[in-house]
């Protein structure tokens, strides 16, 4: 009997080859988040202690010095804003690599299944053929 060899095998190499991909396109969305995410943590951060220096600046009474905390009160304000869009944008490029993900591994995951009952009905057709060519021989012997 022949050795198996699936039609498909270079569709089905192709098909890995697209889910290692969209894999790696997932990872890099997930990187890309994690850091906006942390970098609008730190903006965050860096926004609370500006408030509380303007608190404390607020009771000196120094003009100048309340207008620079007022100054970059707003700055953090409009760059927290900036970030939150960012990590949204960034959220909404994860899921949509996720999903890409999800629709290649299944697709691969379909040829494999294909490959597989192949495979099984090939082995099959060895096992079936073996034991022919063995009843025949034993037949034969029993006839000499």
């Amino acid at each position: 009997m022949s050795k198996f060899r699936f039609r498909l095998d270079g569709l089905m190499r192709l098909l890995k080859h697209h889910e290692d991909m969209a894999r790696q396109e997932l990872a890099d969305a997930e990187r890309d988040l994690l850091r906006a995410q942390e970098h609008l943590d730190g903006v965050v951060s860096a926004k609370q202690l500006a408030a509380q220096e303007l608190c404390r600046l607020e009771c000196s009474g120094n003009l100048m010095a309340m207008q620079s905390g007022y100054n970059r009160a707003f700055q953090l304000s409009q760059m927290e804003a900036a970030s939150r869009q960012r990590v949204n944008v960034l959220d909404q490029q994860r899921e949509t690599r996720r999903q890409e993900t999800l629709k290649a591994h299944q697709a691969h995951q379909t040829l494999q299944s294909l490959h597989d009952r192949y495979l099984q009905r090939h082995l099959q057709e060895m096992r079936r053929a073996e034991g022919l060519r063995t009843d025949e021989a034993g037949t034969q012997v029993a006839v000499k």
